[in-house]
């Protein structure tokens, strides 16, 4: 998804701010006479959290709009609702793609990512990552090179301590070779340096550990401070979920794969066994 869903998540947001205006009342008292809170509304208004067609619907006429108002304000929520969930490359560039995640991660108290088949994108190397992209083979020459230099500009969050981002890693994620020794032996030494910040935590789950769950698919939860949501990573594309019973079943996920996850001195011994295994040509 790029910038271009948010801008427009704002623009609809402003349409709503001047119709609940236009009614003279307050956020409290708006958000009451709808049935919502206060911050409901608030947040609508700043595009923070986007409203479900429905609920644009019951507040454009709760505002006494026009039934063209209506109608255009609830196309443009459903037409949001879908950019806003979904993500493939069809709809975007990959360096439209991490520009926007960029911007989520800055805005984010810290995140919480999974990865079972390949390292955390915020973990890469830029010739990993190169790498990585090509194999998608979802982006011109030109669309790479710029989303390889977004990913590296995105990196610099791990250095703002007053973030907290944990990365769980399978064996597996550590093991695949997307690339020769060149490639895999700097990236697995990036993974060694990185566990040491302080407010970063890197767990690997170990081939010869029981499992705690079940893991199909990569995925991200964003600690964002108005509008936390989970992105789901798939073959084709990624979809985000924003309501709070499906972060509450990722957050549970997460904290099952940490469970069975080595941390700390442990994580950081298996990353060097497997960089002592590497081929060096």
């Amino acid at each position: 998804m790029s910038a271009q869903p948010r801008r427009r998540r704002q623009e609809l947001g402003a349409e709503l701010r001047k119709l609940r205006k236009s009614t003279g009342m307050n956020s409290t008292a708006f958000g009451a006479s709808c049935g919502w809170s206060q911050s409901k509304v608030s947040k609508s208004e700043r595009g923070a959290t986007l409203l479900s067609p429905e609920d644009v619907k019951v507040w454009a006429n709760k505002a006494g709009a026009d039934r063209a108002t209506v109608d255009r304000l609830v196309a443009l929520a459903v037409e949001l609702s879908s950019e806003d969930l979904n993500w493939s490359p069809e709809q975007g560039k990959l360096s439209e793609r991490n520009a926007y995640i960029g911007e989520v991660e800055r805005e984010s108290a810290g995140l919480h990512n999974f990865q079972p088949s390949a390292i955390s994108g915020l973990l890469q190397t830029a010739d990993y990552a190169r790498r990585v992209m090509t194999l998608l083979d979802v982006g011109d020459e030109h669309d790479v090179a710029a989303a390889v230099a977004k990913r590296m500009d995105r990196q610099t969050v791990l250095y703002d301590a007053s973030k907290t981002l944990e990365f769980l890693l399978t064996e597996g994620a550590l093991r695949w070779r997307p690339g020769p020794p060149a490639l895999m032996l700097p990236q697995l030494d990036r993974l060694l340096s990185l566990a040491t910040l302080p407010n970063v935590t890197i767990g690997v789950l170990p081939f010869d550990r029981q499992a705690t769950t079940l893991y199909l698919n990569g995925f991200t939860i964003f600690d964002h401070p108005e509008d936390p949501f989970v992105l789901v990573e798939t073959y084709h594309g990624e979809r985000r979920f924003r309501d709070e019973d499906k972060l509450a079943q990722y957050r549970a996920a997460f904290s099952r794969l940490r469970e069975s996850a080595a941390t700390g001195t442990e994580a950081t011994a298996l990353i060097r066994r497997i960089m002592d295994e590497t081929p060096r040509d």
